[in-house]
C-alpha cells in the first residue's frame, strides 16, 4: 500500500488514543502503522541494486510480475517477536498494535483488488512466513543444482 495511505489511516487512531496512552506509546503506534514499509525499499535495494524510490514503487505495484517477495517486517515471525518483546516493554506492544493495524490495511487492499475489483493480475506476492520462504528457496537451490 502507498505509504501516504498508511499515514492517513494510522493518524486518526494515534490522535484518538494519545490522551490515554501518552506521547511515547503514540509514537510507537504511529511507527508500527507506517514506518515498517521500509522493508519494501530494502528488498528493492538488495534484489535489484537500485536506490531510486520511483523504481521501488513500480516494482511493488500490485500487478508486479515477481512473486514470493521477502518483506522482512511483514512476516509472521517478526510480528511474534515484536509481540513477545511487547509483553515486557509497553511501547513495543503499541508498536505491535500499529503493525497489526498496518498489515490489516494491506490485507484489505488485497481482498479489495482480488474480489471486488476482480483484478486477476493483482497478486499477493509477499511471503507471509520467513521460515516457509527460506524453505522454498533452499528447495529451489537444491533442484537448480
Amino acid at each position: 500500500m502507498i505509504p501516504l495511505i498508511h499515514i492517513i489511516a494510522i493518524l486518526p487512531l494515534v490522535f484518538i488514543s494519545y490522551p490515554y496512552i501518552g506521547l511515547i506509546n503514540s509514537i510507537f503506534l504511529f511507527l508500527g502503522g507506517w514506518a515498517f514499509d521500509i522493508d519494501h525499499y530494502l528488498y528493492c535495494i538488495v534484489k535489484h541494486k537500485n536506490f531510486l524510490l520511483k523504481h521501488c514503487y513500480k516494482f511493488h505495484h500490485p500487478f508486479a510480475k515477481e512473486k514470493d517477495l521477502l518483506h522482512i517486517f511483514h512476516v509472521v515471525e517478526f510480528y511474534i517477536l515484536v509481540f513477545i518483546i511487547g509483553l515486557f516493554i509497553e511501547p513495543v506492544m503499541y508498536l505491535f498494535y500499529g503493525l497489526v493495524y498496518h498489515i490489516s490495511f494491506d490485507f484489505i487492499k488485497g481482498i479489495y483488488l482480488k474480489y471486488y475489483k476482480k483484478e486477476k493480475e493483482a497478486n499477493n506476492s509477499r511471503a507471509l512466513s520467513l521460515i516457509m520462504w527460506l524453505k522454498r528457496h533452499s528447495l529451489q537451490n537444491k533442484t537448480n543444482q
